[in-house]
């Protein structure tokens, strides 16, 4: 009888206990997160950008397991925007530089302690010593005053450059720099021999199949057929409508909004462009710093080590030009996912940068709906 018993009770706490799992797991069913919910809720982002005068695209996606658990993207239908508009990129500019810096460090053809004193002849005794990778993170000592800009011979750019005062001795401070990323273009032709644009695509713009971004002379000549290029806020300058150092290396890359989506495959290893070892270097911040837009940032070598996430590795690339094209990038490897945007309004009513605005609405949009938990 005592036996009788014992087994009644093990089959109630078993049936119990599968009851429990049962319930744990339709909980966990519901508040997984859901890919329409999102989808929706951006659409309702869109139209409410759309309403205050917004014009560009959104692209969102994520991937896991093998399989597209979601891709999306979305053109304002204001201007006739869509998958042919291409736009400037500003300083997106500087993650491909830096990428192609990392390929010609692969190769074994410069490291990131190589001076410029190595790679050019006649340089100042206050800037031979100016490491790649100073240059790269902007610790260089060199100003963001475009002292080049205009002059198409580089030998002579660089000889305008050399002539300015350092801001400090390098590695000694901070000054986000422009030239210093010409500067870069230029260590890329002297080392690999090539165009800047021909080693940029043949290095960094095929692997990637990012077959629709073009550079400022292609898009002058109008060697972009097919494609529109979207419109801009403030007339364009008469010295970027040749090529020239005031943006090779820095700026003067006009793509569509697919083509932007694919910059954050530089920070995965599947794209084949950089190894493991490369992108952790390239990502590693030097120091910290406080944007007014983004928050708290890693100031890393040609982009962004985002903090707004304690949980999740975020990578970030952003550029606005003067002539209102904004463009930003934000890529979790964790979860595979992109937050890629593209404007040609460089400003909210409230001052904030439009694709910084949108991508910061979409990336709390990601966290409300739980996708940015590991």
């Amino acid at each position: 009888m005592k036996t009788k018993s014992i087994t009644i009770l093990v089959i109630c706490l078993t049936v119990i206990s599968l009851m429990s799992f049962k319930n744990e797991s339709k909980n966990s069913e519901s508040t997984k997160p859901n890919p329409k919910d999102i989808i929706e809720k951006i659409n309702v982002l869109i139209e409410d950008y759309e309403s205050k005068g917004y014009e560009g695209g959104i692209y969102v996606s994520s991937y896991g397991k093998g399989r597209t658990l979601f891709s999306e993207d979305y053109f304002s239908a204001n201007n006739a925007i869509d998958k042919k508009t291409i736009f400037g990129i500003a300083s997106v500019n500087k993650t491909l530089t830096s990428a192609a810096i990392f390929t010609l460090i692969e190769k074994g053809k410069i490291e990131l302690n190589t001076t410029l004193g190595i790679v050019f002849e006649n340089v100042p005794n206050d800037k031979k010593n100016i490491t790649i990778e100073q240059l790269l993170t902007h610790t260089s000592g060199i100003a963001d005053d475009f002292i080049m800009e205009g002059e198409v011979d580089a030998e002579k750019a660089r000889k305008l450059l050399f002539k300015e005062k350092l801001l400090f001795k390098p590695s000694e401070g901070f000054q986000y720099s422009s030239d210093t990323f010409n500067l870069l273009a230029m260590v890329i032709e002297n080392v690999s021999g090539m165009p800047y644009e021909m080693f940029v695509r043949k290095n960094v713009l095929l692997p990637l199949e990012m077959k629709n971004t073009f550079f400022w002379e292609e898009v002058a000549n109008k060697k972009i057929k097919d494609f529109k290029i979207a419109s801009f806020e403030n007339p364009i300058p008469d010295s970027w409508k040749k090529r020239n150092w005031g943006f090779i290396g820095s700026g003067g890359i006009f793509l569509t909004l697919e083509d932007l989506s694919k910059v954050a495959d530089i920070f995965n290893t599947d794209s084949k462009v950089l190894t493991k070892e490369s992108i952790d270097e390239m990502v590693s911040p030097i120091m910290d710093f406080n944007s007014r837009s983004m928050g708290k940032i890693g100031i890393a070598k040609g982009c962004f080590k985002g903090y707004n996430n304690e949980s999740l590795l975020e990578y970030i690339s952003s550029g606005t030009e003067d002539n209102g094209h904004n463009a930003i990038v934000i890529y979790f490897p964790e979860k595979n996912l992109k937050i890629a945007v593209l404007s040609n309004k460089l400003k909210t009513k409230e001052g904030g940068t439009v694709s910084k605005e949108i991508a910061k609405d979409i990336y709390e949009l990601f966290k409300q709906e739980q996708w940015l938990k590991k």
